[in-house]
């Protein structure tokens, strides 16, 4: 997480707001989590669904471009780059593999 990631209003130093969830523009880099929502209008929500970024899926943030540009993320498969902005609006907490 670099500090500008923990620069944003109502994230502690984890990244993660008093509910537990948090944006995926500010989710570390490298790290797995679950989408628990996505708080936008409907064409970008439609848009996040046909891409495959639906709530309940498992993501990995793979790097992030320099100067607040896109990131790049992995859904199943599927390398996506999204826009910072449009990854703003996807709440994501952090994933636990299950206990065996």
């Amino acid at each position: 997480m670099t500090p500008s990631d923990l620069d944003l209003p109502g994230l502690d130093a984890t990244g993660l707001d008093a509910t537990g969830l948090t944006r995926l523009d500010a989710y570390p880099t490298g790290r797995c989590g679950t989408v628990v929502r996505i708080d936008a209008e409907f064409d970008l929500t439609a848009r996040m669904k046909a891409l495959g970024i639906t709530p309940g899926r498992r993501l990995r943030v793979i790097r992030r471009a320099p100067f607040r540009g896109p990131i790049q993320v992995r859904c199943g498969q599927t390398d996506l780059i999204l826009r910072r902005a449009d990854a703003s609006h996807i709440q994501v907490c952090p994933y636990i593999p299950p206990q065996e």
